[in-house]
């Protein structure tokens, strides 16, 4: 076959099928937009919270205790973190500004 029948042939059964290709090609575009606007709304989440942290401070520090998620040393999961004077100095010590 030639190559200008392949497409004579291929708009042929797009005519005879217009509404399985009209379906075919809202599919495609509908899936094309939902890929678009997640990522535009991932995109723009991520600069909104990396702005939100520049306007903190870039030299700013935050410890929040909590409890720990793994059992280390035969310790179990879950044991509370209170933080000590000693832990704020070694900090300071290891972030200077």
């Amino acid at each position: 076959m030639r190559l200008s029948e392949i497409i004579r042939q291929a708009f042929a059964d797009l005519k005879a099928h217009r509404l399985r290709s009209t379906l075919t090609l809202f599919g495609i575009i509908w899936g094309i937009m939902a890929i678009m606007i997640l990522l535009g709304w991932g995109f723009g989440f991520r600069d909104y919270m990396f702005e939100g942290m520049h306007k903190i401070g870039e030299d700013l520090v935050v410890f929040m205790p909590g409890h720990t998620s793994i059992g280390v040393g035969g310790y179990k999961t879950g044991r509370p973190i209170v933080p000590e004077i000693k832990d704020i100095e070694a900090i300071q010590i290891q972030c200077p500004s």
